[in-house]
């Protein structure tokens, strides 16, 4: 539902929720001592991306031999943000 209202707001919207998010975010890197990397970003194209359910097919990938290193999502993504823990550009979870 909010995605779809999302699509039809105006671009100044974006610009102010991002310009928000980019505040709090410079605070959060303050407080605990992180590389200023990331930027928050909000834009239209978000909002709408929200409202798809995408599957995408990598079988064409594996016949080639390729071997996926995280079969699973979860793995992956526990991966990836250690990773960025590790270089200093997220905050450590608790």
């Amino acid at each position: 539902m909010l995605s779809r209202i999302g699509s039809h707001l105006p671009a100044i919207f974006f610009t102010w929720l991002t310009e928000y998010l980019q505040r709090g975010w410079d605070k959060v890197v303050v407080e605990h001592g992180l590389l200023p990397m990331l930027k928050p970003r909000f834009d239209p194209g978000f909002a709408a991306f929200g409202r798809g359910d995408y599957d995408f097919d990598n079988a064409k990938l594996k016949a080639l031999g390729y071997e996926l290193r995280y079969p699973a999502f979860k793995e992956g993504w526990n991966s990836s943000v250690r990773w960025y823990e590790e270089q200093g550009w997220i905050p450590p979870r608790p």
